[in-house]
């Protein structure tokens, strides 16, 4: 109802270019579900592509960093950590977390609108393309002496490997 009441901040959401931000009842019930604070985890998303599963991930993240954004405890601990598997994936979730808790209701309601201003470090931090992210915990020499990007075997690679070696007939 807050966001109808603002016709500006509908026609924002409408707009959305990846990804419309506004939840079907079926999305909504799911957030409300997994916002329970009596055994709402683990939760598993499931559906077909285009069914809003990461749209309700992004909600979900959105509330695990207000949280941590809001509380006083924010200096000391690190942030949720928001993984993805490319930085073009990174970037679009976080712009679209960063819509979230600018316009969502909720945040809007507990006068908090405004809680990702002037915290970019803390944002860095937050989301992470996965492979760098799980490098960066590997000692430099460590990670200089196996695992090496030139050695990395990505999709592309494999498949030229899978092929080279089992597409041919070897009876």
């Amino acid at each position: 109802a807050y966001m109808l009441a603002d016709e500006d901040m509908w026609i924002e959401i409408e707009k959305e270019p990846v990804a419309n931000m506004a939840l079907s009842p079926e999305e909504s019930e799911v957030l409300l579900s997994a916002r329970c604070p009596e055994g709402a985890f683990p939760l598993f998303v499931n559906g077909r592509a285009g069914s809003g599963k990461s749209t309700i991930l992004q909600y979900l993240f959105a509330d695990l960093l207000y949280y941590h954004l809001s509380t006083s405890m924010t200096v000391a601990m690190d942030p949720p950590v928001y993984l993805t598997a490319s930085g073009e994936l990174l970037r679009v979730a976080r712009s679209l977390v960063e819509r979230i808790l600018r316009n969502e209701s909720a945040f809007q309601e507990r006068g908090s609108a405004h809680v990702v201003e002037g915290k970019k470090l803390i944002l860095d931090r937050a989301f992470q393309e996965f492979q760098p992210y799980v490098l960066s915990m590997i000692d430099a020499r460590t990670r200089a002496e196996h695992f090496d990007m030139s050695r990395r075997v990505d999709y592309s690679r494999f498949r030229k490997l899978w092929l080279d070696w089992y597409g041919m007939d070897r009876s």
